[in-house]
């Protein structure tokens, strides 16, 4: 017996250690789990104000600024939440609250500065108006591009001086008068006086320090409005530039008349006028074509007008009336932009009704509700009726009869008489989302991008069965580039940061600022294939907009160059790869060809 109560505690004791073997450490574990959770409890984001306001659906009625909307915004994201009606909602606002597009801090908060802007609004020059004990002033310029200051110089600095120049090296030029005679004087990239030389006469340039009267009000004192935006100081002596244009995405489109059609992709805009069909870019407004229809008489009257996606074809009604108006005959003629043919019918199908269908309420993307009230106020609901966004339209004195969607779904035109205007209804959607990025973007690329680039030149020369010339690996690899990627730096500015910023700046209507960067952004995206190419044709446009009219021609140059197909087989495949030769649009081609005949001489 005794015997057999030691075997069962024998067996007892091993099965009791194997389950605290196995249950007491996930025990202690989860003990201590606890303890931490209790110790440190996580952080919860405070619930938006607005989240109750858009369970009653009632964002137009919110009462943010824009900095509030965009932290609702967020939060909505974050959320998991549809942001389209936020999005419109801050697109809004911006007629409310002026955009700022750029800003600078003054390169010394205790000097009084005057500001000196470039032409191509890319660069501005800060002067101290005080002179030091060795009669020199304080003078920086600073890139809008890269975001920063080239140079801060003392220097010994005229009274009457304007009209700054800087090249792409970096060396600015500055106009002066001094005892009855004129001057340049040349400011090398480190800011140190290059050249002084006489001129017979100083550039007529517009005055850059004489203020303008802005079109609303802007925080701070106005030093000037330049190229589509408004700079201000602050007491603290920073500029801050914001846009004239009140809503991104609306533009004015030119004149016209009741029969004025725009193509369904809004690109073009066909007028009729005395027996003269005139084609226009809806954006830059240059007559593209000027066909002559009929003789322009006053027995000829229009019924109808319609034109294509593409704008490859413009169809129009008209009736003549003969013999003292006794005899009348209807009949159409159709024409192709690209061939410059015009076939005349006399079976007309068309009703002679003018097409009018211009209308006070829209459906945009099959969503969102537009309605025009009375005042020229814009007010966006969604399907189920709820207010999302109110604004007014700034197109001056006048009601506005009316506004009609085009084909593509998201241009709209607006008209009032002979004057029309034209919303990118994408660009309305999209615009808080570009703000929001541009906030949480990259601005610069890391270092090791160098040597992934050197790796890469190397490897593209490595992989040529011939020899290959320095100067020929520099043409095909953008060796340029490369050289002075290793010659600045440090960092790079990445090119998808600087699309962001070119899109708000076009949104804006800032023309200037924005062609200029459009021209860095090319120049980087030829050796980061992270963002997409530049559009060469909206470089263009916007160029001529900006009065760059060499620029402009030079992009549409450019354009032409990537649509043929390339000559050499090497190039052909490093770029390409085994990619066909694809069909060119016509439309495109006349497009292009046309800008260019435009802007090439002026």
């Amino acid at each position: 017996m005794q015997l057999g109560k030691r075997n069962d505690g024998i067996k007892i004791k091993p099965t009791l250690s194997v389950i605290l073997a196995f249950c007491l450490p996930p025990l202690l574990a989860a003990l201590f789990a606890l303890y931490w959770m209790n110790r440190r409890p996580p952080k919860h984001r405070k619930p938006s104000p607005a989240l109750a306001v858009l369970e009653n659906q009632q964002i137009a009625d919110l009462d943010y600024g824009m900095d509030e909307l965009m932290a609702t915004r967020q939060h909505l994201r974050d959320s998991g939440i549809d942001t389209d009606a936020i999005n419109l909602r801050i697109w809004a606002e911006c007629a409310a609250s002026p955009e700022i597009l750029v800003r600078v801090d003054s390169p010394d908060r205790n000097e009084r500065l005057s500001w000196l802007f470039s032409d191509d609004s890319r660069y501005v020059l800060a002067v101290s108006a005080e002179t030091d004990n060795l009669k020199r002033k304080l003078v920086a310029l600073y890139d809008f591009s890269s975001e920063r200051w080239l140079w801060k110089q003392r220097l010994e600095w005229p009274e009457d001086y304007g009209g700054l120049i800087v090249w792409t090296n970096n060396h600015c030029f500055v106009e002066y008068t001094q005892n009855g005679r004129d001057f340049c004087i040349e400011i090398d990239e480190q800011g140190k006086p290059a050249d002084i030389r006489q001129i017979a006469k100083r550039t007529v340039i517009p005055d850059n320090n004489a203020v303008a009267e802005p079109s609303r009000q802007y925080p701070g004192d106005v030093v000037t409005v330049q190229g589509g935006i408004v700079y201000t100081t602050d007491v603290g002596g920073a500029v801050t530039g914001y846009s004239e244009s009140a809503l991104p995405g609306f533009f004015y489109a030119g004149t016209g008349d009741a029969f004025t059609v725009f193509s369904g992709n809004g690109m073009f805009k066909y007028n009729l006028e005395r027996g003269h069909i005139r084609v226009y870019d809806s954006l830059t407004q240059d007559l593209l074509l000027d066909h002559r229809a009929w003789d322009g008489a006053d027995s000829t009257e229009v019924l109808s007008t319609l034109a294509t996606y593409t704008g490859d074809q413009f169809s129009a009604i008209l009736r003549s009336t003969f013999d003292g108006d006794s005899v009348s005959r209807t009949w159409a003629v159709k024409l192709n932009p690209v061939t410059g043919k015009m076939q005349r019918s006399t079976e007309a199908s068309v009703s002679e009704t003018p097409d009018r269908s211009i209308s006070r309420q829209i459906t945009a993307y099959q969503r969102w509700k537009l309605a025009l009230q009375s005042g020229n106020k814009l007010e966006i609901s969604d399907t189920d009726g709820s207010a999302v966004a109110r604004t007014v339209l700034p197109v001056g004195e006048g009601e506005v009869e009316g506004m009609k969607l085009l084909e593509d779904g998201h241009h709209i035109v607006f008209r009032r008489g002979k004057d029309f205007w034209m919303l990118d209804f994408a660009t309305a959607l999209r615009y808080a989302d570009w703000k929001a990025n541009l906030r949480n973007g990259r601005r610069m690329i890391p270092v090791d991008l160098v040597a992934k680039l050197e790796l890469q030149e190397r490897q593209f020369r490595a992989s040529f069965s011939y020899s290959i010339t320095a100067a020929e690996a520099a043409r095909l690899t953008n060796g340029v580039m490369l050289a002075e990627l290793k010659r600045t730096c440090k960092e790079k500015r990445a090119p998808a940061y600087l699309e962001l910023r070119t899109q708000i700046l076009v949104a804006n209507r800032a023309w200037q600022l924005a062609s200029a960067l459009m021209l860095d952004a090319e120049t980087l995206q030829d050796g980061d294939n992270r963002s997409s190419k530049i559009n060469l044709l909206l470089q263009g446009r916007v160029a001529a907009l900006a009065g760059r009219h060499r620029l402009a021609a030079a992009a549409m140059r450019n354009l032409y160059a990537s649509l043929q197909p390339p000559r050499n087989y090497y190039y052909s495949y490093y770029y390409y790869g085994n990619r066909r030769e694809e069909t060119v649009d016509q439309m495109l081609k006349f497009h292009m060809e046309q800008l260019f005949r435009c802007h090439v001489d002026r």
